[in-house]
C-alpha cells in the first residue's frame, strides 16, 4: 500500500485519484493509470505489462523506464527498506530521451548521407579516395580498389608510405602535398604498382 507522496511524484502522475490517497495498492494504482491511459503498455497487452511490473515491485532491477500516456519518459528506482517496505523514485527523462532520439535520428542520417555517397563513388569510373591531413587513407571507391589490386582492408587508416614501395609514396606524398598547398583542384597522372 502507498504510505506517502510526494509533490513530484503527483505531477508526474497528474491524473490519478490514487496519487492522493494514502493506502492505496501499488497494483490498483497501476491498473487505473493503464486503463485510463497514463501510463504506456508498449506492444504489450495491458494484463501482462501489469503483471511484470508488479513482478519487478516485488523484487526490484537495478532501473527501468516507463513512458508515460502524454508522451514523457520517466526513469523508475525502486528499493527495498530493511522493513519490507519499498521506496519508489521516479524522474523525469524526457528531455534526455528526447536528445538521445534527436542523436540516434541525426546518426541515422549520417549514416544514409554516407551509404548515399558510397554509392555515387562506387559508380564512376575514377579512381577516388581521401586522405587525412597526415596522409592516412579515410575512404575509396570500388574502381580504386579494382584498379590497384588492393581492398579498403588493406588501405584504410594507411598512409601512402607504408602501402607504396618508397619512389611511388614519394610521388604520391609530393602530390598531395602540392594539392594541400595549392588548396585548389588539381590533377596529375600517376603510376602505382597492382596487386
Amino acid at each position: 500500500r502507498i504510505e506517502i507522496i510526494n509533490e513530484n511524484i503527483r505531477r508526474i502522475y497528474p491524473r490519478s485519484p490514487l496519487m492522493r490517497t494514502p493506502g492505496a495498492k501499488y497494483e490498483d494504482m497501476m491498473r487505473w493509470s493503464v486503463e485510463h491511459g497514463e501510463l504506456r503498455t508498449g506492444s504489450e497487452d495491458a494484463e501482462t505489462w501489469i503483471r511484470k511490473r508488479l513482478e519487478a515491485f516485488r523484487d526490484p532491477p537495478e532501473s527501468f523506464e516507463m513512458q508515460l500516456g502524454d508522451g514523457r519518459w520517466v526513469k523508475g528506482l525502486d528499493r527495498k527498506t530493511a522493513e519490507g517496505g519499498t521506496v519508489c523514485i521516479r524522474v523525469d527523462i524526457t528531455e534526455q530521451k528526447c536528445r538521445e532520439e534527436t542523436l540516434r535520428a541525426s546518426q541515422e542520417a549520417l549514416r544514409q548521407r554516407e551509404a548515399q555517397l558510397q554509392a555515387i563513388l562506387d559508380h564512376t569510373p575514377a579512381l577516388i579516395y581521401i586522405k587525412d591531413p597526415r596522409g592516412r587513407y579515410l575512404l575509396l571507391n570500388r574502381e580504386y580498389e579494382r584498379r590497384t589490386g588492393l581492398s579498403s582492408k588493406d588501405l584504410l587508416g594507411k598512409t601512402t608510405s607504408e602501402i607504396y614501395p618508397a619512389e611511388t609514396a614519394a610521388q604520391l606524398i609530393e602530390h598531395d602535398r602540392q594539392v594541400l598547398q595549392r588548396r585548389d583542384p588539381a590533377q596529375f597522372e600517376e603510376s602505382v604498382p597492382t596487386a
